[in-house]
């Protein structure tokens, strides 16, 4: 059985769509660095990134937040979820323990909850119209290419259908 993982970046102030992505990867964990990435080629450097538990990489983020132009809001998991092999272990966690109490700290200041529902209301609806008002279950084509072309029409049919609503 062929299964995809499908990534979306949404910008805050107008709910569209500016970075879509589909891996083969069941989980998250790798694709905070090449989204914002994506995002950044698209739209420019976003300043804030709002991501689930799931996106928690101490080493992706603490890369995604080394040029100081963009800050990332991602509640850390009950555990590291990111074991490291090797002798290196002990630093590892130390930097994995500032990191995750930095991200405790944003999280908990009133902007940083702020900011953080509006993670609510603008990646979590996309995926809901997606499968809700369009109807669209799984994706159709083959291949690993085949199913980033599908996810990327659905993405711009998404954001044409957010812009004709403006300007109707």
């Amino acid at each position: 059985m062929q299964g995809y993982n499908a990534q979306l970046a949404v910008e805050v102030a107008s709910g569209l769509i500016v970075g879509a992505e589909v891996i083969r990867s069941g989980t998250d964990r790798q694709q905070l660095q090449p989204m914002v990435q994506q995002v950044s080629e698209n739209v420019g450097v976003p300043t804030r990134v709002l991501v689930d538990t799931g996106y928690e990489n101490v080493p992706q983020i603490q890369a995604v937040e080394a040029s100081g132009q963009t800050e990332v809001l991602c509640p850390p998991a009950r555990s590291a979820n990111a074991r490291p092999t090797g002798g290196w272990r002990r630093a590892w966690r130390e930097r994995s323990k500032e990191l995750r109490a930095r991200m405790e700290q944003r999280l908990s200041s009133v902007e940083g909850r702020s900011w953080y529902r509006r993670r609510k209301t603008t990646v979590e609806p996309v995926f809901g119209i997606i499968k809700g008002a369009l109807s669209f279950g799984p994706l159709r084509l083959r291949g690993l290419g085949g199913a980033r072309t599908e996810w990327l029409l659905v993405s711009l049919a998404i954001n044409c259908r957010r812009l004709a609503v403006r300007w109707a």
